[in-house]
């Protein structure tokens, strides 16, 4: 008996990957739904006072801040331990585990108005903790599926088409949520989100299904099998090579900067360019929007290579508009300066993370160093707002000297990830390997190979594969 390698693998990808695009479209509604609440949560707005909203809370400031922030950190922590959760037990299992942990997170954030202020503020610091170890999980393991089933092929593309999903989400989550707020109050318009978030829940779990079902009739099934047998533990991180940890120093510096500047920009052109609120938020939403085109330069990438050109050219466009934009309040040049920081947006999008995929050349640590990298971002994005939410809170300095004292700490943080970058292009190039010119990066493995049209035995391939695996092991950069 005959099979092809990678026979209907086509099929398959496309629809764990559309599977997974909703998945992350509903995540990113829950994530980017608290900005919209903020005044509610606080009390603060005038249908709080006035008997229109009687469910509101009376958070203070640094409880919201909390809230927010600790999605971040417990996002960082979660990251590298799913990366060998999914190493050990697999995609299903993971998987829904992931969608599990939203379901009991985001259930548990709907119930807090209708706890007092306290037990509210803990019961949604709960509920934020535990969805977003499922968020973040599942982000891991998207990206190890992505990274295998899609290498050689579309691999930024897959990336972009994921990203532009939960761009989408963000949108919605921000035109949406004011108007839920104002029409039905804060505790039916959880119940409306929260609907919303299940399908991060069921998407999670289809997807794991879809990749299970396909894997475990084929040739994918030895690969996981023989990943299983690999030992994972701290001292795997010392494996990845340093290409590797090279890109998640890109992805810390340059991340740092770009959240930053999308947190605190709506502040900074209210207070030195003198624009409205309203103004301010459509300005500074214009930069993620355009990051829409990413799949556009995913499939260049995918097509003509030259990564390494991209992650360089991305860095050096984020380090130009902070430049460009902190200087003086100039229109025309804050316009270029809002370009650039888009284009870097969309560039890192379609790059970044496939370059991890394209960076770890042994299959089963790609799902270790993506969840460094995700960790990474994590990281520095709540180093950096909490280094900037001290800097712009010092009322013993002008307005000026506090965004001046905000933007050398961000230039810092964009220059640095310019120097990772550079380092990164020429180690890659005294390599030899040149794995970020090339236009397939990725050695794809033997049941990703959907391109080829060899027929195997079913006796011969499992020595088949061990083979490969082999070479792969040897094959891939040893530090």
């Amino acid at each position: 008996m005959h099979r092809r390698i990678g026979d209907g693998a086509g099929k398959e990808r496309w629809v764990f990957l559309i599977f997974n695009g909703l998945h992350f479209f509903s995540t990113a509604l829950f994530q980017d739904e608290l900005s919209g609440l903020n005044g509610r949560l606080q009390g603060t707005v005038e249908d709080c006072h006035n008997g229109m909203d009687t469910t509101c809370l009376n958070f203070t400031a640094s409880q919201f801040n909390g809230i927010y922030v600790s999605g971040f950190w417990m996002g960082c922590i979660t990251s590298i331990l799913t990366g060998f959760f999914v190493a050990r037990f697999g995609v299903w299992v993971s998987s829904y585990w992931t969608g599990l942990c939203i379901l009991f997170g985001s259930t548990l954030f709907t119930l807090g108005p209708y706890l007092s202020n306290q037990s509210a503020f803990a019961i949604m610091l709960i509920g934020r903790f535990s969805a977003c170890i499922g968020v973040y999980g599942n982000f891991v393991v998207s990206g190890e599926v992505k990274s295998h089933w899609f290498s050689g092929k579309e691999l930024a593309l897959s990336f972009s088409i994921y990203f532009c999903c939960g761009r989408i989400g963000s949108i919605v989550a921000f035109t949406s949520v004011g108007s839920l707020l104002e029409s039905l109050g804060l505790q039916n318009t959880l119940w409306v989100l929260w609907v919303l978030t299940q399908g991060a829940t069921i998407f999670a779990v289809l997807s794991g299904w879809v990749y299970q079902n396909y894997t475990s009739a084929r040739l994918d099934a030895q690969v996981l099998d023989d990943s299983a047998a690999v030992t994972y533990n701290l001292y795997t991180l010392g494996h990845l090579g340093t290409s590797c940890w090279l890109m998640c120093g890109v992805v810390f510096f340059f991340y740092g900067a770009l959240n930053s500047m999308l947190a605190d920009g709506t502040k900074f052109f209210i207070e030195m360019y003198n624009y409205s609120e309203t103004k301010a938020a459509i300005t500074v939403g214009i930069i993620p929007d355009i990051g829409l085109i990413a799949p556009l330069f995913g499939w260049l990438i995918d097509r003509y290579g030259y990564r390494d050109v991209v992650t360089c050219v991305a860095t050096l466009f984020m380090l130009l508009a902070i430049l460009l934009i902190a200087p003086v309040p100039v229109s025309a040049v804050m316009i270029i300066g809002l370009s650039c920081l888009a284009l870097a947006y969309a560039l890192d999008i379609a790059c970044f993370w496939s370059n991890i995929a394209v960076l770890v050349t042994y299959p089963p640590y790609v799902v270790i160093g993506l969840g460094v990298g995700i960790a990474s971002e994590l990281l520095a994005s709540g180093l950096l707002l909490l280094i900037s939410g001290f800097i712009l809170d010092d009322t013993s300095l002008t307005i000026e000297a506090r965004w001046r004292n905000f933007f050398i700490t961000v230039t810092l943080f964009a220059a640095t990830a310019v120097v990772f970058a550079v380092v990164l292009v020429v180690y890659d190039w005294m390599k030899g390997g040149k794995k970020l010119r090339e236009k397939t990066g990725v050695v794809p493995s033997m049941a990703a190979a959907e391109g080829n049209s060899v027929a195997v035995d079913d006796e011969m391939a499992a020595p088949l594969l061990k083979v490969q695996r082999s070479g792969l092991q040897y094959g891939g950069e040893t530090n």
